[in-house]
């Protein structure tokens, strides 16, 4: 009753989601940690049996050759995984790899060029030309890469506190 006006949604999560899930696998316990959770989910194969408009809402792409093309780059990169955690993966490891000189194929950065293109354009831009963006452009390309694959996802942002205290 107290904050009325806040926006809450509640998701379907999984009791092993972390921030470290994906990334920050530096330390040696949570790269194991990381590595028990991804046997787990391996055993999921796929989605049969989920609720079919869950389904449509957190797989919808638009239909048009901008998307199609991610289509495709994500199929590419997802070739060799058997799973969804695997092609979950893969993904991460697409912006985590190197290209044929050794450098970075991806890199982060502020100010990743263009400006005052349109959002779909900056998607395209980052993903297939200069691979440089921030936090929201890797986000939207996995978005948009896993819904691709058939793979449920969405992107939040923001927080919510619980316990405010009014010297807070």
């Amino acid at each position: 009753n107290e904050f009325k006006s806040a926006f809450r949604a509640k998701g379907y999560v999984s009791e092993l989601n972390s921030a470290y899930f994906v990334y920050n696998a530096k330390d040696p316990q949570i790269k194991k940690f990381q590595e028990q959770r991804f046997e787990i989910l391996r055993t999921v194969k796929g989605y049969d049996g989920t609720d079919k408009k869950f389904m449509d809402y957190y797989t919808y792409m638009p239909n048009d050759a901008k998307f199609n093309s991610i289509s495709e780059l994500a199929h590419r990169v997802t070739k060799d995984a058997k799973t969804p955690v695997d092609r979950v993966l893969a993904i991460r490891d697409y912006f985590l790899s190197k290209d044929e000189n050794g450098e970075q194929l991806f890199s982060y950065t502020d100010n990743p060029g263009v400006p005052d293109i349109p959002n779909a354009s900056k998607l395209m831009y980052f993903l297939f030309e200069n691979h440089k963006g921030y936090c929201a452009y890797y986000a939207g390309a996995t978005l948009f890469m896993l819904r691709s694959l058939g793979i449920p996802s969405r992107i939040t942002v923001g927080f919510m506190t619980v316990d405010r205290s009014d010297k807070n």
